[in-house]
Parts: structure tokens; C-alpha cells; sequence
């Protein structure tokens, strides 16, 4: 099957105005149907005591320095007197109407050569299907484990990482744009947005920002060495430098001071011990890894000319490897080192795959009449289907888990 090549006819006018209202009743219903998971308990206690402290004056632990999430609540709770343990829950709520905002208008963009009605109703199911996808936990479901050893895109007991969602799709959507050589409309006017998207997401959790600067890099670097466009002010003004100084200003107040924590080599260590606290063994830690990892494994390997070219999916590799790298490899040192924080790192980044594999199938299929796909792109298309609704499914489960028992049980 050929690429997807051929332009909108949709009148301008008509077609924002399609996928405004699909949009807005898309976010609408995802913000409803997600609002029942955010209840204030596990992490979510600690952050809003936090943002409790900040609202007094009081000091908070010198290493939380990602204190976006904790200075919206703040600010929340000034303008309407409400006490942070409502405006909290009232914020991380408002993450996933941005998270459903940005994640429909994304793939609006990315699905741009698809008719109008199909353009938004495909971006507005695949991004309720994307909110919801989780890894394929049906083997360990007996054993009451459905996320520790697995790497989870979409977690609900943690509002910080639901805040990094909608900026990091941001900040991968102008990455992606900057490394194919095309600086969007706006032209240099673009950079400063991006640039603060990049900021403000190392200050909510800077979980995308260790995964995003070393793949946009070594991308960057790949590009040169083949002699292919990159915007580079876009890359190096809106992505690179400003993630780069406000990971170093976070790393040296982190761990910088004596007695605080640091990072240290440790393959295996924190990743293999999370999966061996249920449903223990090292084939069952395998099954895990590849149950997290299913869809976009196997759209990679059915697709792998069109996947190789697809500069999406391709940052969005690289965010994966440097984030499962991140988890894999690393453990935080001290008496933080069972927390596993370094996996916020490969969960975002799988998120983010998540989406580019999703767009690129879409991409692929909705710009060609159904009638010139051959008997092999329906098999490939099957295939890839097949394995996206079982992560659907299997994200259902996590997301009753949240609605019904005490979910660490479930962990």
C-alpha cells in the first residue's frame, strides 16, 4: 500500500468546525467517564499535603522539584478559598480533559489526508481507546497482578504523571515536526511555545524529559549524518537546551546536597523485584515485558519500510528505549530505591508510543478507499487491531480496579 499522499478536499472552514464539535464532545465524555478514578488516596495524599505546605509557607522535601502540579493546586485554592484537598482532585481532573484536548487534536493533525467525518471520528476513538490501553496482564490476572513488573502507558493513583501527559504530547508532536525538517506554522513564533511546553513539563515530572533529550539527539544526529532537514532553532531553542538546563538545575537540587539520594548502575534491580513480588519467575518477567509492549511490537514488525520512514514513530522508539532504559538499568539510591521512580520514565515514553504506533496505522489505512487495501494489508491490519483491543481490554480492567476494590491489592 502506498504512503498517504493525497490532500484534504474538506472545505477549511467545515472541516475545523467538524472536528471542533467531535472534539469537544470527545473530551467531554472522556473527562466524565475518567473523573471517578481521581480520589484522594496513595500518591495523591502526599501531593496535595505538599501543595497544603506550599499554601501555608511551609517548607517542602528539597528534592521535590517538579512543583507544577502542587503550585496549580495552590493557585487554585487562593481563587476560590477551597482547600487543597478539593482543588487537587479538581486539577488532576482538569489533566485529563488537556490529556483528551491534546491527544484528539494530535492525531486530528496527523490523520490530516483522511475524509472529514472519518478524520474525527478515528482521532476521537483512538483517543479514548489511547487513555485507556494497558498491558496484556490476562496471564497474571489469577495472582491479583495487573501492573507491578509491567510497564503501564495510563496509571490513575498518580496526578503528577497525569499532568506531564497532554505537555508531553506537546513536546513530541513539535520534536517530531522539528526532526522532519518542518518548523509549523508561525515559523519562529512557534519555538517560545515549545520551549515552554518543554519547561513546564520537566516542572510537572520531568519523567519525558530524560527519555525525549537523548532520542531527539541521537536522532538529530542521525538525520545529519544522512543528510536530512532538521529545524534546528526549533530542535535547539524550543526542545534540547531548555530541557537540558532545567534537568540539570532539577538534578543538583535533587540529589546534589549531602546525604540525599543519587542514581546508580543497577540492571534489573528495581524493574525484575517489582515483578517478583507477584507472580514471580523469570519467564513470567519476560511475559510481562512483551504483554506491555504487544501493539507496537508488532506494528514495527509488519510495517517495518513505512515504520522506519514515519519520523514519529521513530522518536517514538527512541523515547521508548531511553525510557525502558531509564527503568531497566538505573535505580535510585537510598531508602527511595523500591519506589521504582525511574519507570515513570518507560511508562510515558510507552504511552507516547503507544500514540505514534496508533497514528501511523491509522494514517496509513484512512487515506486509501477500503477497496485498495490488498488481502495482506488486511491481514497486517487484523493483526495489529486484534492486539490494540486486547491492550484495551486489559486497560478496562485497571481502570475498574480504581472504581471498585482497594487497587494496591491488585498491584
Amino acid at each position: 500500500m502506498r504512503e498517504p499522499t493525497a490532500s484534504n478536499r474538506d472545505a477549511p472552514s467545515a472541516r475545523y468546525a467538524l472536528d471542533a464539535l467531535v472534539g469537544v464532545a470527545a473530551i467531554s465524555l472522556l473527562t466524565l467517564f475518567f473523573a471517578p478514578t481521581v480520589q484522594l488516596v496513595g500518591d495523591v495524599k502526599a501531593h496535595v499535603g505538599w501543595a497544603r505546605q506550599l499554601l501555608s509557607g511551609q517548607p517542602v522535601p528539597p528534592d521535590l522539584t517538579h512543583q507544577f502540579f502542587h503550585r496549580l493546586v495552590v493557585l487554585a485554592s487562593r481563587a476560590t478559598g477551597l482547600p487543597p484537598s478539593t482543588t487537587g482532585l479538581d486539577v488532576w481532573i482538569a489533566t485529563y480533559a488537556a490529556t483528551a484536548g491534546a491527544l484528539y487534536f494530535y492525531l486530528v493533525a496527523r490523520l490530516a489526508t483522511a475524509p472529514g467525518l472519518a478524520r474525527a471520528l478515528a482521532a476521537a476513538t483512538l483517543t479514548a481507546g489511547l487513555m485507556l490501553v494497558g498491558p496484556l496482564t490476562f496471564l497474571t490476572l489469577p495472582h491479583k497482578n495487573v501492573y507491578l513488573g509491567y510497564i503501564a502507558p495510563n496509571v490513575y493513583h498518580n496526578p503528577t504523571q497525569s499532568l506531564i501527559k497532554p505537555l508531553a504530547i506537546a513536546l513530541f508532536a513539535a520534536t517530531a515536526a522539528a526532526l522532519a525538517g518542518r518548523l509549523p506554522r508561525g515559523g519562529w513564533s512557534f519555538v517560545f511555545p515549545t520551549a515552554l511546553a518543554a519547561v513546564a513539563g520537566c516542572l510537572a515530572k520531568p519523567s519525558y524529559a530524560l527519555c525525549v533529550l537523548p532520542a531527539a539527539g541521537f536522532f538529530a544526529v542521525a538525520r545529519l549524518i544522512w543528510r536530512r532537514p532538521v529545524a534546528w532553532g526549533l530542535l535547539l531553542a524550543g526542545v534540547l537546551l531548555p530541557t537540558l538546563a532545567v534537568l540539570v538545575w532539577m538534578y543538583v537540587s535533587a540529589y546534589g546536597g549531602d546525604g540525599r539520594s543519587s542514581l546508580a548502575w543497577a540492571p534489573l534491580a528495581v524493574a525484575y523485584h517489582h515483578s517478583q513480588l507477584k507472580a514471580p519467575g523469570v519467564g513470567v518477567f519476560v511475559i510481562k515485558q512483551l504483554g506491555s509492549i504487544l501493539f507496537p511490537l508488532l506494528v514495527l514488525l509488519l510495517y517495518p519500510r513505512g515504520a522506519v520512514r514515519d519520523v514519529h514513530l521513530g522518536l517514538g522508539w527512541l523515547g521508548f528505549l531511553a525510557g525502558a532504559g531509564w527503568w531497566y538499568l538505573f535505580i535510585e539510591r537510598g531508602p527511595r530505591w523500591e519506589h521504582g521512580n525511574l519507570g515513570w520514565s518507560a511508562q510515558i515514553s510507552l504511552f507516547l508510543l503507544f500514540v505514534a504506533s496508533a497514528a501511523f496505522v491509522a494514517r496509513r489505512y484512512l487515506a486509501q478507499p477500503i477497496a485498495a487495501w490488498t488481502r495482506g494489508e488486511i491481514l497486517r491490519l487484523s493483526a495489529v487491531g486484534v492486539a490494540l483491543a486486547l491492550h484495551v481490554g486489559s486497560g478496562l480492567v485497571w481502570y475498574f480496579v480504581h472504581l471498585s476494590t482497594p487497587y494496591m491489592s491488585w498491584w
